[in-house]
């Protein structure tokens, strides 16, 4: 059983930290580990911790955080739904000192001793005394994770800045550290998409900190570095670039309420505008460089409904075109896949080809032995499914649940060198936000239930492409779609990458050009492509100039 030491900069007394290490200890079952250690900055004369930090700062943000979440309560009460489609997680302070055997109050220049000596010396923020280093174990691994831009700023203060200034993303990023020298190799640089409050940008990060864990920490001798990077003295971040705003995290503290009011008064303009609602359009293909021709004109969506997500398919025995559509029923929320079909260049919708008693979206299509076959977003099952078609285009029936027990989102099934490979963007978060994580599977057929890692998952932990928004295989040249999240805002546009590397052991894309919403249409994002010959498809958010019919 590893033995674990962890190290944090901040009171025992926290968020997040106990939840994280239930986290881990409930993937570790089958090498559970053993909390050995705990050490903590000891506590000064003033009765605040030492080590470097802004105790007054600290205890503000803590009581930010508090009372959002207190706030965030009385709204669930109310709306019940509303703390799982924003991600809330309710994280008490919990004290987290009876989880260890050893606990250590370092004081500066201190020293330590580790009984019983660690495996594994886990340090959680950028605070790692120099008595940790020289007492750890030639033995032991030294890991170390950061959150947010400013992790110099403390625990406590994660993800503030970049929630303060609305930066699109808050850095995850996971370090092996040498103990003897003090140097440090990156092993994940990532990212999620961050949110509108502090509380809930926190709890992504947290939740992020956890699931690359789970990945290295269970395993820490497998972990590949990335090639050609190594750590650096400072911190860059998107709090680097504030220009002339409040310099310190009190200010910033002080001015973040009127913030929040301002966003949620732009939001609701929005809302009331219409402007927070996704449609799909379709556009006759263009020349090359230029994705969009004109759009073609094509029936709106029911009233009260909306659709995104569209997948374009060709019937290869007659020829035809269809394109399947996520089609969400405003009254429930719930997601079912609907048809349309194109005539003469203009495009109708058919009817629903498939309802569950669960959300479905991200209808992705292959063909597999002659037949068709479904891939759709199922995450509220908790497993990857696959069904058959059996009456072009509306009737489908269950061939397949490649994987159970998951959380999945936009999972993309492609043949290549005599196996076939799944791109799914998993995550294990109690409250999953499927923004960032890439992961990668192999089997020998598509309709297996025993797929075997690809690599190192997750592939790619990146909230600027990590998740998946279509494929296309051009001249046997595989080329992904991955969605490009903003600050608080699902799709903001899309990349377009060429995946270079499909293998059992890892996986390469290359950038080939980034994608915006088609400019004339008035669109403010978008996040699913797909295309065939003569059609592009895709989803638009607040689109005012697409063509539409009437039902």
């Amino acid at each position: 059983m590893p033995r674990l030491a962890l190290v944090i900069d901040s009171s025992p007394v926290c968020r997040h930290i106990g939840d994280l290490l239930d986290t881990l200890a409930r993937a570790g079952s089958a090498q559970p580990l053993s909390l050995s250690s705990l050490v903590v900055p000891a506590r000064g004369a003033d009765g605040h911790r030492s080590g470097g930090r802004l105790p007054g700062t600290t205890l503000l943000a803590d009581r930010m955080v508090g009372l959002e979440q207190s706030c965030a309560r009385v709204a669930e009460r109310l709306r019940p739904a509303l703390g799982r489609r924003i991600g809330f997680r309710d994280a008490g302070r919990r004290d987290i000192r009876p989880l260890f055997s050893q606990v250590i109050e370092l004081s500066p220049g201190g020293d330590l001793s580790f009984e019983p000596v660690p495996d594994i010396v886990l340090v959680l923020g950028d605070w790692l005394p120099a008595a940790v280093r020289a007492r750890c174990p030639p033995s032991a691994t030294m890991l170390q994770v950061e959150l947010g831009g400013r992790p110099e700023q403390g625990l406590a203060l994660a993800g503030f800045e970049e929630c303060w200034s609305a930066a699109d993303c808050t850095p995850v990023r996971l370090y092996r550290v040498d103990a003897g020298d003090g140097s440090r190799r990156l092993l994940v640089d990532g990212c999620n998409r961050s949110k509108r409050l502090l509380s809930l940008n926190q709890a992504a990060i947290w939740d992020r900190a956890a699931s690359v864990l789970l990945s290295h920490l269970l395993s820490p001798g497998s972990a590949p570095d990335i090639p050609g990077v190594a750590a650096v003295a400072g911190h860059a971040g998107p709090a680097d670039a504030l220009g002339g705003q409040p310099s310190s995290p009190s200010a910033r503290l002080a001015t973040y309420p009127l913030r929040l009011l301002g966003r949620a008064a732009r939001l609701g303009v929005l809302q009331l505008r219409g402007r927070r609602r996704w449609s799909v359009a379709i556009y006759r293909q263009a020349a090359p460089g230029r994705p969009f021709g004109s759009p073609a004109e094509l029936e709106a969506a029911p009233a009260g409904a909306y659709q995104a997500d569209p997948i374009l398919y060709r019937d290869p025995g007659t020829g035809n075109a269809y394109c399947f559509v996520e089609e969400v029923d405003g009254s429930t929320g719930r997601g079912h896949i609907a048809v349309l079909a194109e005539s003469g260049g203009r495009w109708r919708r058919l009817g629903i080809a498939l309802k569950e008693p669960f959300h479905l979206s991200f209808p992705y299509l292959f063909r597999f032995g002659g037949k068709v076959y479904m891939c759709p977003e199922a995450g509220g099952s908790g497993e990857i499914r696959v069904y058959r078609c059996t009456d072009f285009p509306l009737g489908w029936e269950l061939e397949a649940v490649l994987m159970r027990g998951v959380s999945a989102a936009d999972t993309m099934l492609v043949p290549h060198a005599g196996r076939w490979w799944m791109l799914t963007n998993l995550d294990r978060a109690a409250l999953p936000d499927h923004q960032s994580e890439l992961h990668l599977f192999h089997a020998a057929s598509p309709l297996s239930t025993d797929w075997q890692s690809g690599g190192s998952n997750p592939a790619k932990v990146d909230c600027r492409g990590g998740r998946n928004g279509g494929l296309e295989i051009v001249d046997g040249r595989i080329y992904r779609f991955g969605q490009v999240q903003s600050f608080d805002a699902y799709g903001q546009g899309l990349n377009r990458y060429e995946i270079t590397r499909l293998a059992a052991d890892g996986y390469e894309e290359c950038l080939r050009e980034a994608i915006p919403p088609p400019r004339e249409s008035g669109s403010s994002g978008i996040h699913t492509y797909s295309s065939i010959d003569g059609w592009v498809a895709v989803d638009l958010l607040g689109a005012g100039s697409v063509r539409k019919a009437r039902p």
